[in-house]
């Protein structure tokens, strides 16, 4: 089973953007959360993952425990992308090989592009999408668990050479 940590601070939208993602619509009563919460995500081929989102204002010693085991990230953000790189350092500072595992970094709101390109120069594993629309959470999900199962990128993407 995948397992992927979902991170940001407090009234982001992280819990909106998994219920967007999965259940394609946002339950008008979504609370302030806190403890994680755990959403599956069943995709094509009975193929699943399970999303644990963070509360924002969870200790070290929370975020650890919800870390352990992981297979990827999901880092959430509005408007400043310094909050998404001070989720990152939390995330890693603790953790040997986090570094390798995949990221994703999500601004749900507006972002700086050069302050996001010295974030993705810090951490190479991550890429980074600026959501707003139902279709774009399904793309960050089906994304994020595509690089961990490490399928093969789309016939269009491949590169021949010509011998």
């Amino acid at each position: 089973m995948t397992s992927i940590v979902v991170m940001g601070d407090s009234h982001v939208g992280k819990t909106a953007f998994m219920h967007r993602a999965i259940h394609g619509r946002v339950p008008l009563n979504i609370f302030t959360s806190t403890t994680v919460e755990t959403f599956r995500w069943v995709g094509a081929l009975e193929s699943s993952a399970d999303f644990h989102v963070v509360p924002g204002a969870c200790s070290d010693e929370q975020l650890l425990h919800a870390l352990r085991g992981m297979d990827a990230m999901l880092v959430l953000y509005k408007d400043e992308v310094c909050t998404a790189r001070h989720w990152l350092w939390r995330a890693t500072r603790g953790m040997l090989g986090v570094h390798s595992l995949p990221v994703i970094v999500v601004c749900t709101g507006t972002s700086s592009p050069e302050l996001v390109a010295s974030m993705l120069r810090a951490y190479p594993c991550a890429e980074h999408a600026v959501v707003t629309t139902t279709a774009g959470a399904q793309d960050c999900v089906n994304r994020i668990v595509m690089r961990v199962r490490r399928d093969p990128p789309s016939p269009l993407e491949f590169r021949f050479t010509v011998q």
